[in-house]
């Protein structure tokens, strides 16, 4: 097998959407990077979302999908408020500005310039992400503004949120009981590592492969070692 330098992924072209959904009386949304036309006609399109995702579990049942296509000017707390935080804790939706498509699923009134609303047609498991595909039952453009980039998300949104600031290493010692264990058994551990996504702090003597990071999701390739 040859080289497997895993950022060779970060130069894949990618957007950044929030994906919302509703089962039943109840609505949830993410973040996702992974959206995809794959016909024109009929129309479809594909979304991969974590299976550790609420809005995974609730498209899968409901069999309902809407993506809110975000711009360039989005702010980092949009990215915060769907991505770093669980539908299972928080309704999403709650003193958010939104409208309803023709399926009842919400859309963002704020920083999206089209939405597209689906009805899935293929599920396919993915291990660790689902790939709904779903066939378009209605989609809209709302204005002309230029859709946010991943490479937009690190080279100025998420500096300019300048949230990094120590005190994620003093959480990780309450929210990961390894972590707490080494430092009240064992003084500090050797190394640390942050998520270049959100900030998160991981303290160990290594850094598991299987590990994801508990407020974004992302794996250890999103790890930078810090000592």
């Amino acid at each position: 097998m040859g080289e497997m330098d895993r950022k060779a992924y970060n130069n894949i072209s990618y957007g950044l959407y929030m994906l919302s959904t509703r089962l039943n009386d109840r609505t949830n949304g993410c973040i996702v990077n992974t959206v995809e036309q794959v016909t024109s006609t009929p129309g479809r399109i594909a979304v991969a979302v974590n299976k550790d995702n609420l809005t995974n579990k609730m498209i899968a049942e409901s069999g309902v999908f809407c993506v809110s296509i975000l711009t360039k000017d989005t702010p980092f707390s949009v990215f915060q408020h769907f991505g770093f935080q669980s539908g299972r804790d928080v309704n999403k939706f709650d003193n958010i500005d939104y409208w309803l498509d023709g399926q009842s699923l919400p859309y963002l009134v704020n920083n999206t310039n089209a939405y597209i609303s689906c009805k899935v047609y293929l599920q396919i498991n993915l291990d660790t992400h689902t790939l709904f595909i779903g066939d378009v039952v209605e989609m809209k453009r709302i204005n002309n503004k230029p859709s946010v980039t991943y490479s937009d998300y690190f080279s100025y949104i998420k500096p300019q949120a300048n949230l990094f600031d120590g005190s994620a290493v003093e959480q990780d010692a309450g929210d990961n009981k390894e972590s707490a264990d080494k430092q009240a058994g064992e003084g500090k551990p050797k190394h640390a590592w942050r998520c270049t996504i959100c900030d998160y702090i991981y303290e160990g003597d290594e850094l598991p492969e299987d590990f994801k990071c508990p407020t974004c999701k992302h794996g250890i390739e999103d790890f930078e070692q810090l000592y």
